[in-house]
């Protein structure tokens, strides 16, 4: 094998190597995790080809004088927890989520992905 040949292969094995890593890394981590409270305005399941839930949580239900509704969306990708929200819906509900680094479409729209969901009281 010649020696540019070689230079080639490891090149691209290092190239291959690196995308695994940056990948596994950028589904993998949380860059936070949390909860917020408020009432769940909508959700919906969404997607042709990767079906997400996609929400949105009220968190002040009323308007804020700097513009900002306080409309939280949010990404679920478990049914249960989806059914859950819907099951839940129409009082206070708390939301634990975890914050990804990076939004990919086949995870949804959000990078907030919430992982349970519970009565607030």
């Amino acid at each position: 094998m010649s020696k540019s040949r070689k230079i080639l292969l490891i090149s691209l094995a290092v190239v291959v190597l690196g995308f695994a890593l940056w990948s596994w890394f950028a589904l993998g981590f949380n860059y936070s995790d949390g909860s917020r409270v408020g009432h769940v305005r909508k959700i919906s399941n969404k997607g042709f080809v990767f079906k997400t839930w996609e929400g949105e949580l009220d968190l002040t239900n009323f308007a804020r004088a700097d513009g900002d509704t306080g409309i939280w969306k949010f990404t679920v990708e478990s049914d249960q927890v989806a059914h859950e929200i819907e099951n839940l819906q129409g009082g206070k509900i708390k939301l634990m989520y975890h914050e990804k680094m990076y939004q990919f479409s086949f995870r949804g729209e959000t990078k907030y992905i919430v992982y349970q969901a519970e009565k607030a009281v």
